[in-house]
């Protein structure tokens, strides 16, 4: 796996393509934490989609597409004796509203200290992560609660306006479904696409997402555009 990863990162390179690995890099390219999760600038989804068809091929394995979402397609590459699965986000959204801008974590990202790959900011892996644990749990898991404390450690600023003292009082109460936060943390998320976007358009937002979620008309057109423009490098 490992000759697998340090492949994958190296044709990024070498195509140029703009992205980061957004969480679970420590231990890269040594060992792969559940899945590989890119984040990857909209314009080259169709060029990171060939990389990964080009790699399967090369090391005899089989490409497949797993999820397609809004803003997200999600992969396994499948070998004899192990499977790798590659998430690729393009946007990140939850019902629709965008929570963090693309151009942002791109335009802020890092390189690794191993110089392999780039990973997002401490301000940006924090806001990224906590966002996505309290609108699609409700509560902030245990498992991750030590990492968030360690990325505010590193972070000059918190998401959502939250002073230090909030933002380690929600980390407290980790593994607790906390309704309250969920709500707060929408509505703020909710008032800023609708100042970004306005509201005819986060209503369309909206209606995409679970277009995409629940039709498989639309879910083909997202595939359709993917494969017919990714399928050659």
């Amino acid at each position: 796996m490992k000759n697998v990863v340090i492949s994958l990162f190296k044709k990024i390179d070498s195509y140029g393509i703009d992205c980061c690995v957004l969480r679970g890099y420590e231990l890269l390219p040594n060992t792969v934490i559940n899945d590989l999760d890119f984040f990857v600038k909209e314009s080259d989804v169709s060029k990171f989609y060939s990389i990964l068809v080009e790699l399967s091929s090369f090391f005899d394995a089989s490409l497949k597409i797993t999820t397609v979402r809004q803003g997200v397609f999600k992969t396994e590459i499948c070998f004899t004796d192990f499977t790798l699965k590659v998430d690729f986000w393009y946007q990140l959204t939850f019902v629709g509203l965008h929570y963090v801008k693309s151009s942002e974590i791109l335009s802020s990202k890092t390189l690794n200290p191993n110089g392999l790959f780039f990973i997002p900011t401490p301000e940006m892996e924090l806001n990224v992560s906590f966002t996505k644990e309290v609108l699609h749990n409700q509560w902030v898991r245990d498992d991750k609660s030590s990492h968030l404390r360690s990325l505010l450690n590193k972070s000059s600023s918190i998401p959502f306006g939250f002073n230090r003292t909030k933002f380690e009082s929600v980390l407290s109460k980790s593994g607790v479904k906390q309704f309250k936060l969920f709500l707060e943390v929408l509505f703020f998320i909710l008032k800023l696409n609708i100042k970004h976007f306005g509201v005819v358009n986060v209503f369309i937002n909206v209606l995409a997402f679970y277009a995409v979620k629940y039709s498989n008309k639309y879910k083909k057109k997202s595939l359709d555009k993917l494969l017919i423009s990714g399928a050659r490098l």
